[in-house]
C-alpha cells in the first residue's frame, strides 16, 4: 500500500488521536480520569491545550501583586503625629494629677473620721467628768448645808456672850451665813456682845442680803 504526501499529515494526526484515547482508556481502567491528568471531551481539543503554553495565570498573579496595597502610615494604629502624642501625654498627666488628688483626698477624709472620733470620745469623757463634779458640788453643798444647819441649832441655844466671843474668832462671811439663818431674836441677842466694828459691818451684809432677796 503506498500514501501519497498529502495524505500523511492526516495520517499522523489520526494516529496521535488514536494514542490519546488509548491513554485515556487505560487511565480509566485504572481509576485516573481527570484526576490523573487526562482531560476529558475532544482528543484533538485536549492535545492542542496541552501543547498550549499555561501564561495566564501567571499574568494574573503578577496583576495580583501590582493591584496589591501598599501599607499606609495613617492605617498604622500605632502611629501616632506629635501633637497626637503631647495631647495624650498631658491627657495622662492630668489623670494621674486627678488620682493624686483623690488619694489625698481620702487620706484627709480618713484623718478627718479618726478626728472626729476622738473629739466624740474626748466630748464624752468630758460630759462624765461634769456630772461627776456636779454630783460631787451637790454633794459638798449639801453637807454645808447640812453643817450650817446644825451650827446654826448649835449658836441659837448657846449663851449669847460665849457665842459672840466664837463669832468675834469667826471669818465674816461665814458669821453673815449663821446670824442670817437664826431666828431674829436669836441672832440679835448674840450681836450685841459681838465686837462693835464687827457687829457693824455683820449687820451691813446680812442687811445687803436681804435687800438682794427681795
Amino acid at each position: 500500500m503506498t500514501f501519497s504526501l498529502h495524505s500523511r499529515p492526516r495520517i499522523i494526526l489520526l494516529g496521535l488521536i488514536a494514542g490519546l484515547v488509548v491513554v485515556r482508556m487505560v487511565a480509566g481502567q485504572f481509576g485516573g480520569g481527570e484526576e490523573a491528568g487526562v482531560p476529558s471531551g475532544d482528543p484533538l481539543a485536549s492535545a492542542q491545550a496541552q501543547a498550549e503554553p499555561e501564561g495566564e495565570p501567571e499574568e494574573q498573579t503578577d496583576q495580583t501583586e501590582q493591584t496589591e496595597p501598599s501599607p499606609d502610615r495613617r492605617s498604622d494604629p500605632g502611629a501616632f503625629t506629635e501633637e497626637e502624642v503631647q495631647v495624650l501625654t498631658e491627657l495622662q498627666e492630668r489623670r494621674e494629677a486627678l488620682e493624686a488628688k483623690r488619694e489625698r483626698r481620702k487620706k484627709t477624709e480618713e484623718r478627718l473620721e479618726i478626728l472626729r472620733e476622738k473629739v466624740a470620745e474626748d466630748l464624752d469623757r468630758l460630759e462624765r467628768y461634769r456630772d461627776q463634779i456636779r454630783t460631787t458640788l451637790n454633794k459638798e453643798e449639801e453637807l454645808r448645808t447640812e453643817k450650817m444647819d446644825h451650827l446654826v441649832n448649835v449658836y441659837s441655844n448657846m449663851d449669847p456672850q460665849k457665842a459672840a466671843e466664837r463669832i468675834d474668832r469667826m471669818d465674816r462671811e461665814t458669821a453673815v451665813k449663821l446670824l442670817s439663818r437664826m431666828k431674829g431674836e436669836a441672832a440679835g441677842r448674840i450681836l450685841s456682845f459681838v465686837e462693835p466694828d464687827k457687829a457693824n459691818e455683820i449687820s451691813q451684809d446680812m442687811t445687803g442680803m436681804i435687800d438682794d432677796i427681795q
